[in-house]
């Protein structure tokens, strides 16, 4: 990817993360990327929004995108599990852009100590109390956090939350981590050195000239306006998509709250999607120029696929043919009576279930659609 100074530094962040992440909307890689450049001047915000990486469904993309952001932020810390202790001390001792992955628990009452100390974490000067050697200490508890996790976090901590919501798909390009972080370091001393130079400029526009009274929350107001400010200043060519961006995206935090344990069959369902789709091409390979295949000879073939999956299928005995049978029927495809073999008197043809070339050949289009 070009590092060119010639390219705008927001348009330069999206397109990297283009590279590496899909989205399951178009707008989300300009909102990341403004969230990752703000991260180099939020100590001068009142408050910085919350980012919530969601998605239905495991292996969307989440913590890789996660870590592209964390590439372009300031000074990325990354956990998968955190005491309230640890993060006190880590908000105070380096001021970082914390990334917590596998946040579900963060959407059940059991860590409700630590969604205590993240539900005041977005606004500059809150402090949490705790007990130290010399008596009641005050611990900041303000910095970037971005938590990454299948499902919503808690409402409180959706409410102040940018939500980005990830989907299947196959990045542009091979993710290989050396190469994806020192693209998006690159990216980062860029922002940071511009930060610094338009510092006042982008000050000016956040405390006196952003009319966001078109969002319907005080809230929506405040965890937007850092975002607006960075846009307005080094990318004003997308200020105004920003505003329908901002309103559809804060708007669909009315949708009801969806909980890991509750998605658990939209899991299933895109998993056997998958196979389907790898069924209906792989069936279509191995009818070998014949126009029938029974469905015994069918799946001998399909285990004999070297690289195939139906070996192992769902149990030690791989694909059978109920299963098989299911997954087609996505596409239309079902057994049908079929009968082959010698016309000669005295000879009984072959009649049992299989499938048919063409209804294969018919359904490959779609399954081939990502």
């Amino acid at each position: 990817m070009s590092q060119s100074h010639d390219v705008n530094i927001v348009d330069a962040m999206r397109e990297y993360l283009n590279q590496y992440a899909v989205f399951s909307s178009p707008d989300y890689d300009l909102v990341c990327s403004l969230w990752a450049m703000a991260t180099h001047l939020y100590p001068k915000f009142d408050c910085f929004p919350y980012c919530v990486v969601t998605a239905d469904v495991k292996q969307s993309g989440k913590t890789r995108l996660s870590e592209l952001v964390g590439f372009m932020a300031s000074n990325p810390r990354s956990f998968a599990a955190m005491t309230p202790a640890a993060l006190f001390r880590i908000i105070r001792d380096e001021s970082p852009t914390l990334i917590l992955d596998e946040a579900e628990t963060l959407s059940s009452e059991a860590a409700s100590v630590m969604r205590a100390v993240l539900n005041v974490g977005y606004r500059q000067g809150q402090t949490i109390p705790r007990i130290g050697k010399s008596g009641v200490e005050e611990w900041p508890a303000y910095c970037p956090k971005m938590f990454v996790l299948i499902g919503d976090v808690y409402d409180t901590l959706r409410d102040r939350s940018v939500v980005i919501r990830m989907t299947r798909g196959q990045p542009k390009v091979r993710f290989f981590r050396n190469v994806a972080m020192a693209e998006g370091n690159a990216l980062a001393d860029r922002a940071r050195g511009m930060v610094a130079e338009r510092m006042g400029e982008i000050l000016t526009v956040y405390e006196r000239g952003l009319d966001l009274s078109f969002l319907t929350s005080d809230r929506d107001m405040e965890i937007w306006s850092p975002l607006f400010a960075v846009c307005k200043v080094f990318a004003p060519h997308r200020f105004e998509s920003l505003k329908a961006i901002c309103v559809d995206m804060a708007t669909e935090k009315t949708h009801e709250a969806r909980r890991y344990v509750n998605l658990l069959g939209a899991e299933k369902a895109v998993e056997d999607d998958a196979y389907a789709r790898r069924l209906v091409r792989d069936l279509a390979m191995v009818f070998n120029g014949h126009d029938v295949l029974y469905t015994d000879e069918a799946l001998q073939r399909l285990r004999s696929l070297p690289t195939a999956p139906w070996r192992k299928f769902r149990g030690p005995d791989g694909l059978d043919a109920i299963a098989m049978a299911n997954l087609l029927s996505r596409f239309n495809i079902a057994p049908k009576l079929i009968k082959t073999g010698s016309k000669k008197r005295g000879s009984k043809p072959k009649v049992a279930r299989g499938y048919r070339k063409d209804d294969v050949v018919r359904a490959l289009p779609v399954a081939d659609m990502a």
